[in-house]
């Protein structure tokens, strides 16, 4: 859910607000904020949030970023973790490691994100590092009681690729090389042309396999 309501109105501004109770008449009274862009809107919606809340979090965003990991690492696969880790140092701790962690706004987060687009990351990429930034910034607010920068951000939006398929003359090449080239990739190759199986689904019939040759050998 997101924290706050932001619109873009009729003549070109942004107008956010903040639910404050209600009036006598039962209606819901606003606080409204108005800007050029969202990123104003929401950062002065969020400062208005942090003077609200009692929590003061004077750790930087890469000792939040410590304390998440250790908290999580054993609760998640080995390869998880470790792709956790290999994200927040090579992109997440060099742009936000130093920054007080409740000093982070969303702005801070686009502007990220831009940069990380214009570096030619792809927007999935860079979407699964926004996901575990949130994780982190989750685990601060509740643990440090501050507002949450992630908490109305929108990931990049993902274009599919178009999938382009072999000709007939690309497909003979292909089966050639897999003919001259026997071996464990070019078997997976040569299977999946020939049924249309997945790879990550060729790779999960190890399992099965060794299944079902031990209830062979146990009917026998």
């Amino acid at each position: 859910m997101k924290l706050f309501n932001i619109y873009h109105r009729r003549d070109g501004r942004y107008e956010g607000r903040i639910a404050r109770g209600k009036r006598q008449n039962g209606k819901r009274r606003f606080q409204y904020f108005f800007g050029h862009s969202r990123e104003e809107v929401q950062d002065k919606m969020t400062a208005i949030r942090r003077q609200e809340f009692s929590g003061n979090c004077s750790k930087t965003f890469g000792q939040i970023f410590s304390e998440w990991f250790q908290s999580i690492q054993h609760r998640v696969k080995e390869s998880t973790a470790a792709n956790y880790r290999m994200k927040a140092e090579k992109h997440v701790l060099p742009a936000f490691s130093d920054m007080n962690a409740d000093a982070v706004t969303e702005s801070d987060i686009y502007s990220f994100i831009e940069s990380r687009q214009k570096s030619g990351l792809s927007n999935r990429y860079i979407s699964d590092i926004i996901i575990m930034m949130k994780s982190v910034f989750k685990y601060a607010s509740r643990t440090y009681h501050f507002i949450n920068p992630l908490d109305g951000i929108t990931l990049p939006k993902m274009q599919k690729p178009e999938i382009e398929l072999l000709d007939e003359t690309q497909q003979e090449k292909l089966q050639q090389y897999i003919a001259e080239n026997p071996n464990h990739s070019t078997l997976g190759i040569a299977l999946s042309m020939s049924t249309g199986i997945r790879i990550g689904e060729l790779c999960a019939f190890q399992g099965d396999t060794e299944g079902l040759t031990n209830r062979k050998v146990q009917s026998r």
